[in-house]
């Protein structure tokens, strides 16, 4: 009898114990963002300024674990299977979109697997063209292609990238002849595009404006909703007749599925109010991104539309993974 009962109240301290290990308050230790990308980039970037002003707010460190490989694959995947307490978070961007339409088998469900918090950042996308190429506008551009079917040719830092479907996304909808030259990297299509290789690009604003200084590229469209800080005299590409045009690169935190609702709200304000702070603000538009942010439900939201559109055009274009 004595045996039993101190097993029964050994059993109710064990279980009084259960509440007070788990009521400890989020964040309780080091949060890891993992960044599926190599340093450096407009991903890191944004993964490091966002991460210390978070760890400010958080009063945890958040500390920038990069995972490259597989075209994100990798760092993706350790994040879908990792435990959903908040601690492993994915800054996730714009090839998670890309990503499932490229490779037909994944080791984790990009939809199922992940749990939106908030957008961070996007990076606007300029067309622009080498001064070769008589244009001034995405008209002219377009003229200019039908005119000559097959003759102009469009430089691509990278095939499945967010300019790649940009390039394609502008041929499927104008209609425009153009090829599609892929090239291993920015830096490589820049050079082409000088050299006449190719003749036109989309760009980021920070690749756009440094070439734009040598005065041997012109900026004729930006593929945003309103023009830019950077470029007020250059109209958008619905003000150059081609509406609906939504290719966006962007960055934003995602969880594991199944992640307390409780956490990412947490992590949710903590992201929100780091990239609204002034200091934060001026470290990204320097970087050439735009801050933004979102609720979870419109980042998830903006996540499933773009799946489907981007997937339609990687399809209708026959896009391969590299």
């Amino acid at each position: 009898m004595f045996t039993k009962t101190l097993t029964l109240g050994m059993l109710c301290l064990a279980f009084i114990g259960i509440p007070h290990a788990y009521a400890q308050p989020y964040p309780s230790r080091p949060i890891r963002m993992v960044v599926p990308v190599t340093p450096g980039g407009s991903t890191d970037s944004t993964a490091r300024i966002v991460a210390q002003k978070m760890s400010e707010l958080m009063g945890r460190p958040i500390i920038v674990d990069n995972r490259p490989g597989g075209n994100s694959i990798i760092g993706t995947e350790l994040v879908a299977k990792a435990a959903p307490d908040g601690y492993t978070l994915l800054l996730a961007f714009a090839t998670h979109i890309t990503t499932p339409a490229l490779h037909s088998k994944l080791p984790y469900n990009t939809v199922n697997d992940f749990q939106p918090i908030s957008l961070l950042a996007t990076q606007p996308l300029i067309v622009i063209t080498n001064n070769q190429t008589p244009v001034k506008s995405i008209k002219e551009l377009v003229a200019l292609a039908k005119a000559n079917p097959g003759k102009l040719n469009f430089g691509l830092p990278g095939g499945g990238s967010a300019a790649h479907i940009a390039g394609e996304m502008f041929k499927i909808i104008t209609g425009a002849d153009i090829n599609s030259v892929p090239y291993k990297g920015a830096v490589p299509a820049q050079i082409a595009l000088v050299g006449n290789e190719v003749q036109l690009m989309f760009a980021n604003i920070q690749t756009g404006i440094a070439m734009a200084k040598t005065g041997r590229i012109t900026v004729i469209g930006v593929a945003t909703e309103k023009r830019l800080a950077q470029y007020p005299d250059v109209p958008t590409l619905a003000e150059q007749g081609i509406p609906k045009f939504e290719v966006e690169p962007w960055q934003g935190l995602l969880a594991p599925k199944r992640t307390p609702r409780a956490v990412i709200d947490a992590v949710h304000r903590a992201a929100v109010a780091s990239v609204q702070s002034p200091e934060v603000i001026d470290k990204l538009v320097a970087t050439g991104s735009t801050p933004a942010t979102s609720t979870p439900e419109a980042f998830e939201a903006r996540i499933n539309a773009q799946l489907k559109s981007w997937g339609e055009v990687i399809r209708k274009a026959g896009i391969r993974g590299e």
